[in-house]
């Protein structure tokens, strides 16, 4: 009986109602900084600040995901002298002497990467049945053919990275897939911004730190990744997205995903257009900001303005939407 009673069947007008004042549930405040120690190593570190009125389980949530969200910026291993500055006295923007240009076949089922960390990445839908990608690099006080563009190609696919110059003595920086690697800028302030168009049915992956990480109209699954910037993706396939400083905007097309999705953001709102015959068990929580479904959903638990566990249709697969200052939108296409 007490199952039942914790389960119920509810439609969006009466799933949540609007948030309370910060006089009912609190303000936090978040401040994420990344810091340089005395080798230049860098390091990572993150405070949080909050007032007296915010709850224990306002601050237990922030500080998770801020230490997932750190934890995904260390990958990177990048000092604070990543943000690009801009010109100053003599300094001209400069353009490398040629845009690097690469086309290849990836099959269908395969992952296309882009790994960059000054600059936007863009995905478009291709027409051919190759990959092609341009990558223009920039740069004020470095010259930009200083940054040299890898391709390497492995069992998953295709990796192509923005390989910074490394310094005398220390580990060098390497492309390679996935959180394998180094990417380290080390005071370059050398831009690069790529171009992608992605073939129908290969899967695109494009990670940056500081840009925004865009995919448009594909025909194949999306994995988007930056920092500093916002990330907004579409395809007939399906997605996943995160960043820090940034919003997050996804429209699938399908609902066969196999493991679970995940969109996470900090500073900024989380919106999916997604499939009127969804099946999914979803996961949603935010701290400064609403939850809203256009679907009917059953809901787990108590009704929550800033946490939602619940499933819409059959469930069976999830995804999990998580920010701090922002709103959680999920709409039917």
């Amino acid at each position: 009986m007490q199952a039942q009673h914790d389960r119920k069947l509810i439609n969006n007008k009466d799933l949540l109602p609007s948030r309370p004042t910060n006089a009912h549930y609190g303000k936090t405040r978040l401040f994420l900084r990344l810091r340089s120690d005395a080798n230049n190593s860098g390091g990572v570190s993150a405070r949080l600040s909050d007032s007296s009125s915010g709850t224990v389980e306002d601050r237990m949530r922030v500080k998770a995901l801020i230490i997932s969200s750190v934890a995904g910026i260390a990958l990177w291993t990048l000092p604070a002298s990543i943000l690009v500055t801009e010109a100053r006295g003599a300094d001209v923007l400069q353009r490398a002497a040629q845009d690097f240009r690469w086309h290849g076949f990836v099959p269908q089922g395969s992952t296309v990467e882009i790994k960059g960390i000054n600059g936007d990445v863009k995905a478009v839908a291709g027409s051919g049945p190759d990959v092609e990608v341009v990558a223009e690099r920039r740069g004020r006080r470095n010259e930009p053919d200083e940054v040299r563009i890898e391709v390497v190609e492995h069992g998953r696919g295709t990796t192509i990275c923005a390989v910074y110059p490394s310094r005398s003595g220390d580990r060098p920086n390497e492309c390679k897939p996935g959180d394998e690697g180094r990417m380290n800028v080390q005071n370059n302030d050398v831009v690069v911004t790529f171009t992608v168009r992605v073939p129908p049915g290969v899967r695109f992956a494009g990670r940056t730190v500081n840009g925004d990480a865009d995919a448009d109209a594909l025909a194949g699954a999306v994995s988007l990744k930056t920092v500093n910037g916002s990330t907004i993706f579409s395809t007939s396939s399906y997605g996943e997205a995160s960043t820090v400083n940034g919003s997050i905007k996804g429209a699938m097309g399908a609902t066969d995903w196999t493991d679970d999705l995940d969109f996470t953001t900090v500073n900024g709102s989380i919106t999916l257009d997604l499939p009127a015959n969804l099946s999914t068990s979803v996961r949603a929580r935010t701290v400064n900001g609403d939850i809203t479904t256009d679907f009917p959903m059953t809901i787990t638990g108590r009704v929550n303005p800033r946490a939602l566990d619940g499933t819409i249709g059959a469930g069976g697969r999830s995804i999990s939407l998580d920010t701090v200052n922002g709103s959680v939108k999920l709409r039917r296409r």
